[in-house]
């Protein structure tokens, strides 16, 4: 394979052919792996209605990227006694404010460690 074409005399070295190709595929596949991402999206039970604006303005903006996003409710304590009751109800009432913006991929039926989660992916804008 030719290295240096502009050097006098062109200068040339022996390579794996194949090695060549698996890193160019490698490159690329890295290339395209950052243009979507799951973007993490962290808000405790008692979160103030203020403060879940400003989570939820973030993670509209990474839905208008193209980028899903994972919310996840934490609770803390007592919190995990009513896990999956009320917990799951407040979650979806903080879904309900991305209606028409992204659509609920995966939501967790129960308490996963300390927290329970939806996966929202952005609709495609036609």
């Amino acid at each position: 394979m030719e290295v240096a074409a502009q050097a006098n005399p062109p200068v040339c070295r022996l390579m794996d052919y194949g090695k060549v190709l698996y890193e160019l595929k490698k490159k690329q596949k890295e290339a395209h792996k950052h243009h979507k991402e799951l973007k993490e999206i962290s808000v405790s039970f008692k979160i103030g209605e203020h403060d879940l604006m400003v989570k939820v303005k973030k993670a509209k903006e990474f839905l208008s990227k193209g980028h899903k996003v994972k919310i996840n409710l934490i609770l803390r304590g007592r919190e995990k006694a009513f896990a999956n009751t009320r917990a799951l109800e407040r979650l979806k009432e903080i879904l309900t404010r991305f209606e028409g913006e992204a659509k609920v991929e995966q939501m967790s039926k129960k308490l996963t460690g300390d927290r329970i989660f939806a996966i929202l992916t952005p609709l495609s804008h036609h």
